[in-house]
């Protein structure tokens, strides 16, 4: 999804650079009151917990488990969660919910009572609900699991029966209902299915669970079904997404279970617990679970093939992965032939579309210029390898993974990328030139450009001198204008590249410019 798909459906159209004194704030806090109440109580949990918590890493974790606040985690531990199959524990979801929900559900049935006291705990349970889910952030995948189970709750109190496909549509109407975007939300998408996924997987797999008479082996069991159930719905959006599997989420899954279960209730008790000398020793016992946990996950990070990368699906093998899934279940729920020959002809179609594109891929050759805003980022694609030219610090530098690394893991292995730094400044203005194999690329900042005829001119920092007689000095088959330039300047020269039939394109507003093989 580019950065600008990605703004709008969070209702940001237009961005600017403004230095300062050049904007004047005219109002505050006019936004959201409540989930503003919320966030402040959240940040003066995470300075109590910083508290306690003296292991940079494990507090990280635990802010992160606990409330949902990433803002401080560090792009290793990150990616830690995210190559293991555990990230879902850092965005607070139905899990988190659902482990509220329990502790507090336990402790208000021990006080027995008439219908008003059943009344009284229902809107206590809602209470504690809705107050964790606005103290968290208020995300989809939260207010999900809020809904459902306020759905349920309800429902319980009416005496009637609770239908789950019901409920988790009622709760997908209502959030679309007050913000449709949020149905362009990676989360929101990704928790739905993986709820899905559940209610329609997981009955199937309890039929074939090899269960035992012991408790313990039931909760194992049920933890490896659930884990499967979800990470079988979500792989193909998570593949299209992200473009990277992991390989050992069953057992991380598994593993995690019990230390991200202990760790909330510990948490939960810090939150509330007055007592300072009782503080410091949950802060210490809520620190070796979080490093335990943590240490696991990065043993299993560290294994070989923990992860299978640069499998990026199109929207099409989605689509038909999907239906694949969907005939699967129809045919094993309800034991239709037809539904399963049907399976097997889709997961054809999926084989041979797979392979199509995998060998376009590992054959494809071309030139991207991406929009990462005042950086320059340009990549040279060459038959399955990747070559990075940028001015930011490394490759694994989190906004510029964040900008190119779905779209380049597609062609190589993220890690045998090549990368080359470019120097720039913003005070500084620096002319570039580059070559490779046959495609002469020049970086126009200020006015002298090298005189030889050039495929692509790049212009940044709104470098206007003598724009058109540089242009017509090197006469390049394209122009480029990135984010460091105004608008009214990029009218400008496009009108004057027309006069001149010198075709160009702005990256300010797009994820990138494609140079194709057919193009070279």
């Amino acid at each position: 999804m580019g950065g600008g798909h990605y703004l709008a459906n969070r209702g940001i159209y237009f961005q600017n650079r403004l230095s300062l004194g050049e904007y004047k704030v005219i109002g505050r806090n006019k936004g959201n009151r409540i989930k503003a109440l919320g966030l402040n109580l959240r940040q003066g949990l995470v300075h109590k917990f910083r508290k306690y918590l003296d292991d940079e890493e494990a507090f990280q974790i635990a802010t992160a488990l606990i409330f949902g606040y990433r803002t401080t985690m560090s792009t290793d531990t990150l990616q830690t969660f995210s190559n293991t199959g555990t990230i879902h524990v850092l965005s607070v979801s139905g899990m988190h919910v659902g482990i509220v929900f329990l502790l507090l559900l336990w402790l208000l049935q021990q006080v027995k009572g008439n219908h008003v006291l059943h009344i009284t705990r229902t809107v206590l349970l809602l209470l504690a609900i809705w107050s964790y889910t606005i103290l968290t952030g208020m995300a989809p995948s939260i207010l999900r699991a809020a809904i459902m189970l306020s759905f349920f709750l309800i429902t319980r109190l009416l005496r009637r029966e609770v239908n789950i496909l019901n409920t988790l549509a009622a709760s997908a109407f209502l959030l679309l209902l007050f913000q449709p975007n949020m149905l362009f939300d990676i989360g929101f998408q990704l928790s739905y299915s993986a709820v899905l996924g559940i209610v329609f997987l997981f009955p199937l797999y309890k039929r074939i669970a090899p269960y035992t008479d012991g408790r313990f082996s039931h909760h194992i069991w049920d933890s490896i079904g659930i884990s499967l159930s979800a990470q079988t719905s979500t792989a193909p959006l998570s593949l299209f997404y992200f473009g990277q599997f992991p390989n050992y989420f069953l057992i991380a899954n598994v593993l995690v279970v019990l230390p991200v279960t202990i760790i909330m209730y510990v948490g939960l008790v810090l939150m509330f617990l007055p007592f300072d000398s009782i503080n410091i020793w949950l802060g210490h016992v809520l620190q070796w679970l979080v490093k335990y946990m943590f240490l696991m996950l990065k043993f299993l990070d560290k294994l070989p093939y923990s992860t299978w990368t640069g499998i990026v699906l199109s929207p099409i093998m989605v689509f038909v992965s999907l239906t694949m899934l969907l005939t699967l279940t129809y045919a094993f729920q309800w034991k239709s032939k037809n539904a399963m020959y049907f399976s097997l002809f889709i997961l054809l179609i999926f084989v041979v579309i797979f392979n199509y594109q995998q060998h376009l891929k590992l054959t494809y050759k071309g030139f991207r210029v991406y929009n990462t805003g005042k950086d320059i980022t340009l990549a040279f694609i060459k038959r399955n390898k990747v070559t990075v030219i940028s001015s930011f610090d490394s490759l694994n530098t989190r906004a510029l993974k964040y900008s190119i690394y779905r779209d380049l893991s597609r062609f190589s292995n993220w890690n045998r990328s090549g990368y080359h730094k470019l120097i720039s400044d913003d005070s500084l203005r620096v002319n570039y030139l580059i070559q490779k194999s046959d495609l002469i690329i020049q970086i126009m900042e200020h006015a002298t450009l090298q005189v030889l005829p050039t495929d692509v001119l790049i212009v940044r920092k709104n470098s206007k001198w003598n724009f058109v007689d540089n242009v017509k000095l090197i006469t390049p088959k394209i122009v480029l204008f990135d984010g460091t330039n105004s608008d009214h300047n990029i009218q400008v020269w496009q009108h004057q590249l027309d006069s001149l039939a010198i075709p160009h394109y702005s990256i300010k507003n797009n994820f990138a410019y494609v140079w194709d093989k057919e193009l070279l």
